[in-house]
């Protein structure tokens, strides 16, 4: 009859350390010998394996003060000509040109494309990402 294996171990696990010429002082994980620590610091090498650290090295520079971002500037009409549909933002949309958040409001082109293709503005109010609104009052 095959012995019981022990917790963590499986049947092939314990029938190959019972019937196997093996000897039974075998270090497991647990009883191998530890570590030792190196007795002396490496020579040359600094924090980090970086350059050594002496007395002499200069610190670093100051970093320099943040600077309060810059108010959105009045939105630009959409570089093609025609009508201007002003839109309110419900999905944030960003590109190179652009970045837009929740909530902004914007003017786009509402130029139908060719082949009677919708416009850039109704193509955003059909996929969701947008809604009409009035344009922003200046002042």
């Amino acid at each position: 009859m095959m012995a019981k294996a022990p917790r963590g171990a499986s049947r092939r696990t314990a029938a190959a350390s019972t019937s196997s010429a093996a000897p039974a002082a075998a270090a497991s994980p647990a009883q191998a010998a530890p570590i030792e620590e190196a007795s002396t610091p490496l020579a040359g090498i600094g924090h980090n394996g970086g350059p050594p650290l002496d007395d002499e090295t200069p610190p670093a520079p100051p970093v320099p003060a943040l600077e309060p971002a810059e108010a959105k500037t009045p939105a630009a009409a959409p570089a093609k000509s025609g009508e201007i549909r002003w839109l309110r933002m419900i999905t944030g949309i960003s590109g190179p040109a652009i970045s837009l958040a929740p909530g902004d409001k914007h003017p786009f082109c509402d130029v139908p494309g060719d082949d009677d293709a919708p416009s850039e503005a109704q193509r955003l109010v059909n996929a969701g990402f947008a809604v009409d609104c009035d344009p922003p009052v200046e002042g």
